[in-house]
């Protein structure tokens, strides 16, 4: 881990934090997402949230889907779990955890969501979606960044753009000092779900809850900005789709 990677987490926890316990607005994406849940969602079902952040998504779960949600949520980063007990102290079920290697038993919940993780694995995604697949007996419900083709993006972490120790001579990058933002076409997305499962029903549909954003008082050079009515990250544009995937064959494709 960098120097720098720990000060973004830091900014960001914040933002997620405080989004969690209602000091900012509720994402417009935490309200698509609730729409999608809502479809397949009956009491009583047990709802894993991967990459939890804070928590942000089960205070528009409670709102918006069900008071007494059955939740569990699990982040790689250990900050991001603190400040979700701290937001939910009376949650029990947040706990550190790998999407690619979770530690529960095979159909443990009836859905399992992952909001905006996708991107920022190491290629391929295909491990990651089959541990989403394996832990639930119903849903995945995944948000991630697409485009017409394929591309592997690596951010340097860098406070100096003229850093020439971040890439070495042979072209590899120094250490971890660098974040994933890929994104990949629905093609290649289909297809890696199809060798994962055949018989898992696919569905991939964008997410148009974008509204006019700028974050980057918050986030840095890392934030995120609207224009023309597009999502743009640095010199991203970001298109953020949903992958709604059944196990029962339920879902329109």
């Amino acid at each position: 881990m960098t120097s720098i990677l720990p000060n973004r987490m830091s900014r960001f926890g914040k933002v997620l934090f405080d989004r969690a316990t209602g000091a900012a607005a509720e994402m417009e994406s935490a309200k698509s997402v609730c729409a999608l849940l809502g479809e397949i969602y009956e009491p009583g079902m047990r709802v894993l949230d991967v990459g939890c952040g804070a928590g942000h998504y089960l205070r528009s779960f409670r709102q918006r889907i069900d008071p007494g949600i059955d939740y569990s949520g699990i982040d790689l980063t250990a900050h991001f779990i603190d400040l979700a007990r701290k937001a939910f102290p009376e949650v029990e079920t947040f706990a550190v955890g790998d999407v690619c290697d979770l530690e529960f038993t095979n159909n443990s919940f009836d859905v399992v969501l992952c909001m905006n993780v996708i991107p920022n694995l190491a290629p391929p995604p295909t491990r990651a979606i089959a541990e989403l697949l394996r832990v639930s007996s119903k849903y995945v419900i995944i948000r991630s960044l697409f485009a017409d083709m394929t591309y592997l993006i690596r951010e340097l972490l860098s406070d100096a753009e003229e850093d020439s120790a971040l890439i070495a001579a042979d072209g590899s990058v120094a250490g971890d000092r660098y974040l994933y933002n890929n994104m990949y076409s629905e093609n290649y997305i289909r297809s890696i779900i199809r060798e994962i499962d055949s018989t898992t029903t696919i569905r991939i549909e964008s997410d148009t809850s974008a509204v006019p954003i700028d974050n980057r008082g918050e986030l840095g050079a890392c934030g995120t900005r609207s224009e023309a009515g597009l999502q743009i990250a640095g010199q991203l544009v970001l298109d953020w789709r949903f992958i709604v995937l059944s196990k029962n064959g339920d879902v329109t494709t």
